[in-house]
């Protein structure tokens, strides 16, 4: 079942080349089981129902054709189909030419496919409830977060928050992109939501979110708030998104 491979193709996209994302994944995957296998999950639940922003619901909501509560294989096709048709009907371009970025699309599915079956389908019915989807996806970030804190964390296992961009920076930068002429064609017709835009990332609202994530409050993120600011950044991202794509 080829779930979610959208969003992990295209967080991968521009890096993955003609590298064997499938011989990675087979290399990794003990590591990344036995770290998944240590975690303790019934923290693991009750943290996610502090943190959860509603992410996974909306994504289910819109895949689950049936609208039986279950995802399946024929859900997961015809919930492609809807999301290429409606991109289709908004964004100024061909569909045609995302082909130009040189995606791994056979090995990323086989590598989400890999994924779906080890953490998500955890039944092995093939299909997905939205609770084995919460869980086993938020369990598997949890994963990655710890395994990428022991390479980039403190003594401590948390990311400071001197290693990322000034608030100031990062706000300058995003207004620069939008603000740009290449970017402008596809804000016609959308003034509303260029307008949210700014405001989105302005340096105060930019604080505002690093500052939610950090839930002790001393400039440090963990395991958790790593993913509870990939939550909030994923929160407002798809609030755009479908405010662009519903005009």
């Amino acid at each position: 079942m080829k779930l979610f491979s959208a969003g992990i193709i295209a967080a991968a996209s521009a890096q993955m080349g003609d590298m064997d994302m499938g011989g990675m994944m087979a290399q990794f995957m003990p590591m990344v089981e036995a770290k998944y296998n240590s975690l303790d999950h019934e923290q693991m639940h009750r943290d996610f129902m502090e943190d959860n922003t509603g992410l996974f619901e909306r994504y289910f909501e819109f895949c689950d054709i049936g609208g039986d509560g279950v995802l399946t294989p024929e859900d997961d096709l015809a919930c492609r189909e809807k999301a290429i048709n409606l991109i289709q009907s908004r964004i100024p371009f061909p569909l045609d030419d995302i082909g130009a970025m040189g995606l791994p699309i056979d090995q990323a599915s086989a590598v989400t496919e890999m994924i779906f079956e080890k953490f998500i389908d955890l039944n092995h019915d093939g299909s997905t409830t939205l609770e084995e989807l919460q869980m086993g996806a938020y369990c598997l970030l949890r994963t990655a977060a710890q395994l990428g804190l022991q390479f980039m964390g403190d003594q401590n296992a948390e990311l400071p928050r001197s290693m990322f961009p000034d608030f100031d920076e990062m706000s300058e930068q995003a207004l620069e992109a939008i603000n740009s002429e290449e970017a402008q064609v596809y804000f016609r017709g959308h003034q509303g939501l260029y307008q949210k835009l700014q405001r989105t990332l302005s340096t105060r609202k930019i604080r505002k979110v690093f500052k939610s994530a950090d839930i002790d409050g001393n400039n440090a993120y963990n395991d958790r708030e790593l993913v509870k600011l990939l939550f909030l950044v994923g929160e407002k991202a798809v609030e755009l998104v479908e405010m662009y794509l519903g005009n």
